[in-house]
């Protein structure tokens, strides 16, 4: 049944990518935390359901980007830096291809193409007021089967794929490989959700009633992930929100809350999140040694630093000829796989991005733009202890959210960037500075 469920909603999305892109784009969304769980089923030369997605959607978006004005953004923000980050990553991986390695090459690279095509599908078919409303309802929609699940995980207590963390907890995973699954799908709908009320709820008693309890299940489903960045990132969002919208009373709401449940369950949310957290605790006490931190990572993060140094001058420019996505940070990831020249054009890219994302948050203060400043935030902590850039679902929506609030969205309360991103045109940075190269020329996107 489950395998039937997943090969349905793949083939239906790729279909709609395929016939007409637009919907596409929501089909797939809606599908997406459907097929993910189909990691187990192999349908073609060897590749399971989701990577059959991985490689389908980029190279259907980008065939659509390079035969039809329609199938891209008008504007195409950041395109030489997402250029040079590609081209970075193919020079990379005909490292890898010339060692035989042809599947595994093929599957990391599209994986990178999935962040590239991520940010600006978004700003392709949802740039439109009416096309956003539909966004956000079809991640709300496709929230209820991961969310419902990991409730039902929660009050049940069942566990089909045995995940654990600090101190022996375990986390709820559902059906999907691990717990990043669950925490993407969750991040996904609660951006809906606040950004559905902000936009076009009617701020009705009983439709804030089901944000609430929609929002609040979201929050229960993330807390028993166990997930040290997802907690952090929880945090910082309610800042960030609260800060962004000058709505400081929230933070009040939010500790009170928290300090309310903990006493009504006696104290187990303490508890539970200092297990979290004990070995980070345990370090600082001076009872662990500090490669103890983030779950002993640093430990095997100092033995692929020690085989990168040891590697050739050749391999350590341009890879090693290894993914390394296990080894749990992106930096690593990109240095590893793609050398020196590779981590450097991500860090532009994510420098670049991280510019473009703040200014347009400060110049309009929308929820759209303090949500791409969450996002942002909340990817670049998980490039710490986990590697997004091979998660193709995570790469849509993070990518996505904020390539669209940097091109802007037609008929929303704001206002639209005339020519925010002419600092970064076709043929390069024109000067040393982001901020001084911004000219515009009067004419909306």
């Amino acid at each position: 049944m489950l395998f039937a469920l997943t090969a349905f909603g793949a083939f239906i999305s790729l279909a709609m990518l395929l016939f007409k892109p637009s919907l596409g784009v929501l089909v797939t969304v809606l599908f997406k935390p459907i097929v993910d769980t189909g990691f187990k089923y192999n349908l073609f030369l060897g590749l399971s359901i989701t990577e059959i997605m991985g490689v389908g959607v980029p190279t259907l978006l980008i065939t659509h980007m390079l035969v039809s004005s329609e199938g891209r953004p008008q504007k195409m923000s950041l395109l030489w830096v997402w250029s040079l980050y590609i081209f970075a990553n193919f020079l990379a991986f005909s490292v890898t291809l010339s060692q035989g390695k042809f599947q595994y090459t093929l599957n990391l690279f599209f994986r990178i193409l999935n962040g590239f095509v991520g940010f600006y599908m978004f700003q392709t078919y949802c740039a439109e007021k009416e096309r956003f409303q539909k966004l956000l309802i079809a991640f709300l929609l496709a929230g209820i089967f991961p969310i419902l699940m990991g409730l039902y995980q929660v009050m049940t207590g069942e566990i089909w794929h045995m995940r654990t963390g600090t101190m022996g907890v375990v986390r709820n995973v559902g059906l999907y490989h691990n717990a990043t699954s669950f925490r993407y799908f969750s991040y996904m709908t609660l951006t809906a959700l606040i950004l559905h009320w902000s936009y076009f709820s009617k701020k009705s008693f009983w439709e804030g009633v089901l944000y609430l309890v929609y929002g609040a299940i979201c929050g229960v489903v993330i807390f028993k992930i166990y997930s040290k960045a997802a907690l952090v990132t929880m945090a910082l969002w309610v800042i960030i929100w609260s800060v962004g919208n000058r709505k400081y009373s929230l933070l009040v709401y939010c500790v009170l809350a928290v300090m309310v449940l903990n006493v009504v369950t006696g104290n187990r949310i303490l508890e539970e999140v200092g297990n979290v957290f004990f070995k980070e605790t345990a370090v600082f006490d001076g009872q662990m040694h500090t490669d103890r931190l983030l779950s002993g990572r640093i430990i095997s993060w100092k033995e692929y630093l020690d085989k990168f140094f040891g590697a050739s001058l050749f391999n350590q420019l341009f890879g090693l000829g290894a993914s390394w996505g296990g080894g749990h940070n992106d930096y690593l990831r990109a240095l590893i796989s793609s050398g020196v020249i590779g981590l450097m054009a991500y860090l532009l890219l994510l420098a670049s991005t991280g510019l473009m994302v703040t200014r347009r948050m400060l110049e309009s203060r929308s929820p759209l733009t303090i949500m791409a400043v969450m996002i942002y935030v909340g990817y670049v902590l998980d490039t710490i202890g986990l590697a997004p850039g091979l998660y193709t679902g995570y790469q849509w929506y993070a990518w996505g959210y904020m390539g669209l609030a940097i091109h802007g969205v037609s008929g929303l309360d704001e206002d639209i960037p005339q020519d925010l991103d002419s600092e970064l045109d076709a043929d390069g940075p024109r000067g040393l500075s982001l901020w001084d190269l911004n000219q515009t020329d009067g004419t909306p996107k």
